[in-house]
């Protein structure tokens, strides 16, 4: 019986057709990891815009609450700059429209509603909060 050489044994290295599936598999293990740090990244400057907001709203809401019952809710009464398109805020970079409603009616212990709403240059709603204020009238 005639040895037969097996050529597999004595080649070596990869054929082209095995790179090429490797090389595609690590392209789309590579693209399904790098979308994660987009999505993250997105998502943190999303957060960060909030918070601005959040802020920016509290300080609105002190600015009511300090400023009596001598000025109200009125927005413009507060000090805010108003470049026609409405009073607003601006808080690094960022511009924050302001509108304030302040519910006249008060609530069996005396207190009102206070409506403080933030939106961006695109009039997109960033943050809405609320707040109760003792009736100035009693004070």
């Amino acid at each position: 019986m005639a040895q037969t050489k097996k050529w597999y044994t004595t080649e070596q290295g990869f054929t082209l057709i095995e790179l090429l599936v490797s090389i595609s598999i690590l392209s789309i293990v590579a693209v399904v990891f790098f979308s994660f740090f987009t999505q993250a990244s997105l998502s943190n400057q999303k957060a960060d815009t909030q918070v601005a907001a959040v802020n920016v709203a509290e300080r609105v809401l002190n600015d009511i609450k300090s400023s009596g019952p001598a000025l109200g809710c009125d927005e413009s009464q507060l000090g805010y700059e108003n470049d026609g398109k409405g009073f607003y805020i601006v808080n690094g970079k960022e511009k924050y429209y302001v509108s304030v409603t302040c519910d006249d009616t008060y609530d069996v212990n005396g207190l009102m509603l206070v409506e403080t709403v933030l939106y961006d240059d695109e009039d997109r709603e960033l943050v809405t909060m609320y707040d109760y204020f003792i009736d100035w009238e009693e004070e």
